[in-house]
């Protein structure tokens, strides 16, 4: 995930994940569940709020 945030320069996280959650969708789901503005760039983020995210995106992928 960590390497998806950072693939493309200056893209919103909600576009950086989109490949890496499975939509652009699930990728602002899971942000904003983390509590991560999803218009975010990854260099905005410490690792705890990557962790969130993962958690996250984790979380609404059990629910399924």
């Amino acid at each position: 995930m960590v390497d998806a945030a950072f693939a493309q320069r200056r893209k919103s996280l909600r576009a950086a994940l989109a490949g890496w959650a499975g939509s652009a969708t699930a990728a602002e789901a899971a942000l904003v569940a983390a509590g991560i503005p999803p218009l975010a760039r990854g260099e905005s983020l410490d690792v705890a709020a990557f962790a969130r995210v993962a958690a996250a995106a984790r979380a609404a992928t059990a629910d399924r």
